[in-house]
Order: structure tokens, then C-alpha cells, then sequence
């Protein structure tokens, strides 16, 4: 029965992660866009970031939310 507990409790975890990092990715792609940081990536020389940006933190959230 604890075992049980566990894993729901594991699928939850990842689930909230996999939920969260789709808000946190459109929320960070729309920042983007609203603060018109693509031009400061431009000015700098990173103008691939503003895409790649928002993946690697979605893509980061997945991977925590599946070590807890």
C-alpha cells in the first residue's frame, strides 16, 4: 500500500511539471515578445536565444519535476 502512495504521488509530481513548464514556456515566450527582448538578443549577437530560450526552460522544468 505505500508503494501505491508513492508512485501516484510520483505521477502527480511530473504531471504538475509537465503542466507548469507549458505555463512557464508561454509565459517566458510572451515576455519575450512583449518586452521586445529579441532586439536586445540582436544587439548582443544572440539572436537564436529568443527562440530556444523558452524550450530549454521547459525543458529544464521536465527534467527537475522527473528527479523529484
Amino acid at each position: 500500500m505505500a508503494y501505491s502512495t508513492q508512485i501516484i504521488g510520483s505521477f502527480l509530481i511530473v504531471i504538475l511539471g509537465l503542466i507548469s513548464s507549458r505555463i512557464i514556456y508561454n509565459i517566458t515566450k510572451r515576455a519575450i515578445k512583449e518586452f521586445e527582448l529579441k532586439y536586445l538578443f540582436k544587439k548582443v549577437g544572440l539572436e537564436k536565444i529568443e527562440k530556444q530560450l523558452p524550450i530549454i526552460i521547459r525543458y529544464l522544468i521536465i527534467a527537475i519535476s522527473i528527479i523529484f
